[in-house]
């Protein structure tokens, strides 16, 4: 079994988000965001189906300042340890994609020696049926999780 944590997001000019922000999540465990009606907190859920997939990306913040309007979500992926608490290398792996909303670039980047290595780099539509589209959803499949952004969604508005 693989598990996967999502550790941090990072949003430009998306929905309520005015400027640059940055969410860390802690790798284990569980991180619970409280704040106000309308303030961002299903807009962050939304954001990783967006990133990933390119799906119900939220609204540009019309009051932002510059030209700006894109999100990075950083996550690992390693199998579930049985019962071990070691923290060396146990084939954890670190991923980060960045999406240029404007633009419609996505990047998925991997963790080596530590600095990030680029291993695609795609532009597209998430609509579009073209072979390259076809090639990032063969690849999310692979290094995300084998889940539809529709499933993903759906799941996290059940837990959250």
């Amino acid at each position: 079994m693989t598990r996967l944590a999502l550790t941090g997001l990072e949003v430009a000019n998306c929905g309520p988000w005015q400027g640059r922000h940055r969410f860390a999540f802690p790798g284990r465990g569980l991180a619970v965001f409280c704040a106000p009606n309308e303030t961002g907190k299903t807009t962050l859920l939304r954001l990783v189906a967006a990133v990933i997939w390119g799906y119900e990306v939220p609204a540009r913040n019309w009051f932002a300042q510059d030209d700006a309007y894109e999100a990075r979500l950083e996550y690992e992926r390693g199998p579930i340890a049985s019962g071990t608490t070691s923290t060396e290398d146990n084939g954890l792996q670190r991923f980060q994609i960045s999406r240029d909303f404007r633009t419609h670039k996505v990047t998925l980047l991997r963790e080596a020696n530590g600095q990030w290595q680029p291993l695609r780099t795609s532009q597209h539509k998430q609509r579009g049926k073209t072979a390259d589209s076809e090639q990032w959803a063969s690849l999310v499949q692979k290094l995300f999780a084998p889940i539809s952004p529709q499933a993903f969604v759906r799941l996290a508005m059940l837990t959250s």
